[in-house]
């Protein structure tokens, strides 16, 4: 399952402590004839990221507690940080918006995203997830996807994802990253690539009006 263009993706680096650090990432891949095999660990879930020159990392960061929580938006991700990267064990595909309009970086659904992040209170002083949580990039991971998901969030143009229950979507995405990490933390270069059952894009009706 290689990673695709106008998908919005979530990438779990494992920090050894029980504990996962979580951003949403849109990949842009350039077509190359470069071939690049895969590392170690065969496993049919397994793909080196061949062909991936860079996409944009939106996550929110204390950097290991030594700064208040920050959000980053757009940060360049370029293909040598999954190449060199032995903490990155797995990107998980939420929402493909190839039918929707695209993520491009200047589609609509792009600022309509970035319009919703920016949105979302930063900081200890901040509660997010179910139950509310104190607040971490896990909780806020959770509370982006349930303002996604969301009508009253995003207004009358519908939401961008459907996702029924956000906790069971971040359990999933917490199962697999166990398993990723076990398997293949500080190996550089590997990230098992898995896909959500529990969040996907929100559709409209193929007449083009908004569905409730």
């Amino acid at each position: 399952m290689p990673l695709q263009n106008h998908c919005l993706y979530v990438l779990l680096n494992d920090l050894h402590t029980g504990r996962y650090h979580w951003a949403f990432y849109i990949p842009e891949l350039v077509p190359t004839n470069t071939y690049a095999p895969a590392l170690s660990l065969p496993h049919p879930t397994y793909h080196h990221a061949a062909g991936m020159r860079k996409g944009d990392i939106y996550h929110v960061t204390n950097y290991l507690a030594t700064q208040p929580w920050t959000r980053e938006l757009g940060i360049l991700l370029p293909k040598s940080s999954f190449d060199s990267d032995a903490t990155l064990v797995l990107a998980v595909k939420i929402a493909d918006f190839s039918s929707e309009g695209g993520l491009g970086r200047h589609s609509w659904n792009r600022r309509r995203l970035i319009q919703c992040l920016e949105k979302i209170g930063v900081g200890e002083n901040y509660l997010y997830g179910d139950p509310p949580d104190v607040f971490s990039c896990t909780t806020w991971a959770q509370e982006v996807v349930r303002r996604l998901s969301s009508w009253e969030e995003m207004g009358g143009e519908g939401p961008a994802l459907e996702c029924p229950s956000p906790a069971e979507w971040q359990q999933e995405i917490l199962d697999w990253a166990v398993e990723a990490s076990a398997q293949c933390a500080g190996v550089v270069g590997e990230v098992v690539i898995k896909e959500s059952t529990k969040c996907a894009v929100w559709k409209s009706r193929p007449d083009g009006a908004a569905k409730k």
